[in-house]
């Protein structure tokens, strides 16, 4: 007997058979990493000021997470990239708050005065995060016909069912 089967493969942040969405790893700001850099300012130059004609302050955010943008309240006046994981932040002196993105993350809100970050013009601030382990396998359904058939991917078995979980390829 010959029986066809229809292969349907979902890859989507959805686990389980309810849709409930799989969490994202998530990103923090390392414990008591806000360190205010007497040391280090920023130039007095055209570039460095605000729309208000306000002298930048900085935020330098330190993170061993690659490929990090951000966005700010205010606007980000710019954004240098101060070497791997490093990136140093222009922004408003009332600036409050800073949002940090990365693919795969829910974004961080790093609200600056519960970390004790009070910005002033010229002055630079350091804080470092992180981010949780992302997953190593990754959720998807499938929906064979007939139901009940073996799922076979890339020639290994998975059984029966309608969830995996299954490691990305390239």
């Amino acid at each position: 007997m010959f029986f066809s089967l229809f292969l349907t493969i979902t890859m989507s942040p959805i686990t389980g058979t309810y849709g409930q969405q799989e969490k994202l790893p998530k990103m923090h700001v390392i414990k008591n990493s806000a360190e205010f850099l007497p040391n280090t300012i920023i130039r007095d130059k055209k570039v460095n000021y605000d729309a208000n004609m306000n002298l930048a302050a900085g935020l330098l955010i330190i993170s061993d997470l690659n490929g990090l943008a951000f966005e700010s309240n205010l606007d980000i006046i710019k954004m240098k990239k101060k070497g791997a994981g490093a990136y140093l932040l222009y922004l408003s002196f009332n600036e409050k708050m800073v949002t940090v993105y990365k693919s795969g993350y829910e974004p961080l809100k790093i609200i600056l005065p519960n970390y004790g970050i009070r910005l002033k013009k010229g002055r630079v601030w350091q804080i470092k995060i992180t981010g949780e382990k992302k997953l190593d396998k990754i959720p998807i359904n499938v929906i064979t016909e007939p139901k009940g058939a073996e799922v076979i991917i890339d020639g290994v078995s998975q059984g029966v069912g309608t969830t995996f979980k299954i490691t990305p390829g390239e």
